[in-house]
């Protein structure tokens, strides 16, 4: 019925039937989720998904779950707050899992969405009273208020952050799934790494490793044992990219005054995972008002582009908007993306008042280096 209603959206006569045959609340989630397959299939792949607006929004990319899978081997894992079921059905697909969930109609939900996959089950009940076996992992997404709403504070968690930690202290390996602006107190953890990832250039969420999870990733990616901190990066086919510093992330890197040959802008995770300067010193560039701007490059060779956005640089001058379009207009140059870093302005009109400038497509950087506003065009 749901692939029936996706493909064929339904007529007033048809929706009054539906809610006749299944009454008003489950014919309101049929076309809900029919609604929203073309966004579904974007998040979790092929096939016709049952899915609430607000559970859509929260459920992890079948990228970024696919990964985050590999870390947990062929161990047994429960999945805590699995909602729809975007990490179980992933986690489904390297061995067990136990989806658990207190909401009765994002399990039903979560059910469907697995079908009858052998190796996963999912149980509404509430994970901090569910009976689990001690030798089992954890996949945890404690990222909401008790109303059900995300939240990036800690003390908002349910279940709470000090009942997150009491539920992964009891397994040998874990994942806690969080908010990548949540910033955490680990004193009542064992050992954890913590990495940020991104989807697409953007942060979808910070993961904190333990126990066996974190002894995996750590082997795949090649990483030293006593690494606190990393980013990784996901493409859209699933491919990762991971960084990890060579570096303290407390070294500053080195300023410039101005742009050399290439503008360069690390990708969302490494920049939300405070690794900008350990980033800029492992590979020699030097930062354009401190980490938080961009970073640039004199000489030598770039970053690999599957951690950054580097352009060469083709002019650089003043923001002011005279200047920018007689410099667009004299090289028949339009912006065909805008990027900005310490300044206040709208890059899409900017970019709808530039637009008719000139027929060749570059990119254009506004930034702010001390009390200097400065922009630069790179080749796009």
């Amino acid at each position: 019925m749901l692939k029936q209603l996706a493909d064929s959206p339904p007529s007033p006569a048809k929706i009054k039937s539906l809610r006749r045959q299944f009454g008003d609340d489950l014919s309101r989630d049929l076309l809900t989720a029919a609604s929203l397959q073309r966004k579904a299939r974007e998040k979790f792949g092929v096939g016709t998904w049952w899915v609430t607006e607000k559970s859509l929004q929260q459920a992890t990319p079948w990228q970024v779950a696919r990964v985050k899978s590999q870390w947990f081997a062929d161990l047994s894992v429960y999945d805590l707050c699995n909602g729809i079921g975007g990490d179980t059905l992933q986690l489904a697909g390297r061995g067990p899992v136990v989806g658990i969930d207190s909401d009765r109609r994002l399990v039903s939900m979560a059910a469907a969405n697995l079908g009858a996959r052998s190796t996963a089950a999912v149980v509404c009940a509430d994970v901090r009273l569910y009976p689990m076996f001690p030798w089992a992992a954890i996949h945890i997404d404690p990222d909401r208020r008790s109303d059900g709403r995300r939240s990036s504070r800690p003390e908002s968690y349910s279940p709470s952050w000090s009942e997150v930690c009491e539920l992964v202290g009891k397994s040998p390996a874990a994942l806690i799934k969080l908010a990548p602006a949540a910033s955490l107190d680990r004193s009542n953890l064992p050992e954890s790494h913590c990495v940020f990832i991104s989807l697409r250039g953007s942060v979808r969420e910070q993961s904190l490793l333990l126990g066996n999870v974190r002894e995996n990733f750590l082997a795949i990616h090649g990483l030293p044992a006593d690494l606190g901190q990393s980013a990784l990066i996901v493409d859209r086919d699933g491919h990762q990219t991971v960084f990890a510093p060579s570096v303290p992330s407390d070294i500053p890197a080195d300023i410039d005054d101005s742009p050399g040959e290439f503008m360069i802008d690390p990708d969302a995770a490494i920049r939300a995972a405070g690794l900008t300067d350990a980033f800029a010193i492992q590979y020699g560039l030097s930062t354009l008002g401190g980490p938080a701007g961009f970073l640039t490059l004199a000489t030598n060779a770039p970053p690999p582009k599957e951690l950054a956005i580097t352009e060469r640089v083709l002019w650089i001058g003043s923001s002011d908007d005279r200047q920018l379009r007689r410099e667009l207009r004299l090289r028949d140059f339009y912006p065909q993306r805008i990027k900005s870093r310490g300044v206040e302005f709208d890059p899409a009109r900017l970019q709808k008042r530039l637009r008719n400038c000139g027929e060749q497509p570059i990119t254009l950087w506004i930034g702010r280096n001390g009390p200097r506003q400065y922009a630069v065009i790179t080749d796009g």
